[in-house]
């Protein structure tokens, strides 16, 4: 969900990392190949990748990587 709402404009602070610069096309790209290294990260560690899978999902869907919405 924040990952939508960040989108478009309607929340401040990117997803993942925070960054309040954007959201241009430049940093959904950015933004997603930091979720994919978080959510590799979570994987790694054993923990709950609830959120940087959601994230990850949301915003490949954003950037034209696949057509199912999340």
């Amino acid at each position: 969900m924040t990952s939508y709402q960040w989108a478009t404009g309607a929340q401040l602070e990117a997803p993942v990392t925070a960054s309040t610069s954007g959201p241009c096309r430049d940093q959904l790209f950015a933004e997603r190949r930091s979720a994919a290294v978080k959510l590799r990260a979570a994987l790694n560690d054993g923990a709950d990748v609830s959120y940087a899978l959601g994230a990850y999902q949301a915003l490949a869907w954003l950037c034209g990587y696949h057509d199912d919405a999340p």
